[in-house]
């Protein structure tokens, strides 16, 4: 398999209810990680991006946690507190 222009990693850590940190998988990770999947076969990019579910990425109260790699500017861009747009 060719080396991916990018790679896309998202956290779908989940902890217990009322855990203090919270997680990306109570805040709906697996609704962005889904979308990132569908927008890869979408605009046919598979093998050009590649999408891969993670536990806990670090900043648990900005989540769903993005990684993108490369980054912009620097090595990799990370994005917080994710959802997914609903269409009207």
């Amino acid at each position: 398999m060719p080396k991916p222009k990018y790679h896309i990693l998202v956290c779908k850590n989940t902890r217990p209810p009322g855990h203090p940190k919270g997680s990306c998988g109570e805040r709906g990770a697996m609704g962005v990680l889904n979308q990132f999947n569908f927008g890869v076969m979408e605009r046919n990019l598979i093998g050009q991006v590649i999408v891969t579910p993670t536990d806990c990425l670090g900043p648990c109260q900005m989540g769903p946690t993005v990684v993108v790699y490369p980054g912009h500017r620097a090595r990799a861009d990370a994005f917080g507190n994710l959802h997914v747009a609903v269409p009207r």
